[in-house]
């Protein structure tokens, strides 16, 4: 097996950790990225993010792959169902809540700055105003073409504003 590269790295090298400590077995293991593609390029046959799960007692000596279309919405559903809790459905989807081929509504976000709402101001070592204080929601469409163009601020828009509580830059 050749060693892979960048990111992959760091997971193979956790991975072998985990197998090294006799934990991977009865490790929930979880890689997640943080988004998939911005608006002008969102697609849903190519722009998912990478969600890789392995619960307890699964080993596997290669990933299994699945292109069932995932979201952000589905990880605290799926971080509650692994921790056992005893109503995940209340946190959301999980990945085990569809399989290969599910048809699924899925959302992307991007971030703006919203006139109409408060000024957000960074938490941590320097606090200052953010050029963002919302995210745009977005369903993800088959077509770049869906997305591009569209102005999230225009009252015509079906796009769902959300406000920023607070950023951590």
């Amino acid at each position: 097996m050749s060693m892979p590269k960048n990111c992959y790295e760091i997971a193979y090298n956790l991975v072998a950790q985990f197998k090294e400590l006799g934990i991977y077995d009865d490790s929930t293991i979880i890689f997640m990225s943080d988004h998939g593609a911005h608006r002008d390029r969102v697609l849903s046959n190519g722009s998912s993010p990478i969600f890789i799960v392995k619960q307890p007692g699964e080993s596997h000596d290669s990933i299994q792959f699945n292109n069932a279309p995932v979201s952000l919405e589905d990880f605290m559903g799926t971080i509650a169902v692994n921790a056992g809790l005893s109503d995940p459905g209340q946190y959301g989807t999980s990945v085990y809540d569809f399989k290969e081929g599910d048809e699924r509504v899925r959302y992307t976000y991007e971030r703006l700055y919203d006139k109409r709402l408060p000024v957000v101001y960074t938490k941590g070592y320097m606090t200052y105003m953010v050029k963002f204080n919302a995210y745009a929601k977005y369903v993800v469409t088959d077509t770049v073409d869906d997305n591009i163009g569209i102005n999230p601020l225009n009252s015509d828009s079906h796009i769902e504003i959300l406000p920023m509580k607070e950023y951590f830059g």
